[in-house]
């Protein structure tokens, strides 16, 4: 993952916005194979996570690129990062 942007939010808790970094996360997790025909975004947001003794909690919000699996022998259409 990479970190895009650093935030605080209205309480001046932590907020983080990820993506995914890492090229492998193109394979298909059924077949293997790589994709380079993209779908869409998605964004998810983990539970939020305590900050070292702080009562307060990070955000996370990871913006996920979904894939097209173009292999017509696998059965997943869509995968997620």
């Amino acid at each position: 993952m990479a970190v895009t942007r650093v935030g605080l939010d209205e309480r001046d808790n932590p907020m983080l916005a990820l993506v995914t970094a890492d090229e492998s996360a193109r394979c298909c997790p059924e077949c293997g194979m790589f994709s380079t025909s993209a779908h869409s975004w998605v964004t998810t947001r983990p539970r939020d996570l305590p900050v070292a003794a702080r009562p307060c909690h990070c955000q996370l919000r990871w913006k996920k690129r979904r894939w097209r699996c173009r292999n017509p022998a696998c059965t997943r259409e869509t995968f997620t990062e």
